[in-house]
């Protein structure tokens, strides 16, 4: 798990308008449970925008491994802005956090009859 993360800015709400949002979600296949909450909004060119989002997923399962261990993960994200919005221009501050733990399936599929295998032999080098 390698890659760049790029987060890009909601935009600014129109003068005097202020929004929340709160969601959730629920998968049975692994049970995963994930909410959100969102407040933001701009008074008097004053701007700001708070997320906050989690997210746990257990192991999941199919038909033919059933449970498939350690493909669990979880996430947590954090989105900040304050900001100014002016006839010049703007000035926003952004804070975002960003971390996942996933977990790492290990293991392969049997040749002859096509299960899982749970785990991969751990094999120790010696330098």
């Amino acid at each position: 798990m390698a890659g760049v993360l790029i987060f890009h800015d909601a935009p600014a709400l129109a003068k005097g308008e202020m929004r929340a949002n709160v969601s959730g979600e629920y998968q049975s296949n692994n049970s995963l449970r994930d909410y959100s909450l969102d407040f933001a909004g701009n008074q008097n060119d004053f701007v700001w925008n708070f997320r906050f989002s989690d997210k746990y997923a257990g192991e999941y399962q199919n038909k033919y491994d059933g449970k498939v261990k350690n493909s669990q993960y979880t996430e947590k994200g954090i989105n900040t802005m304050l900001g100014i919005n002016r006839s010049w221009g703007y000035s926003h501050l952004n804070i975002d956090y960003y971390y996942l733990k996933p977990g790492i399936v290990e293991g392969e599929h049997d040749e002859t009859t096509g299960e899982f295998e749970d785990e991969m032999p751990f094999q120790h080098v010696k330098p």
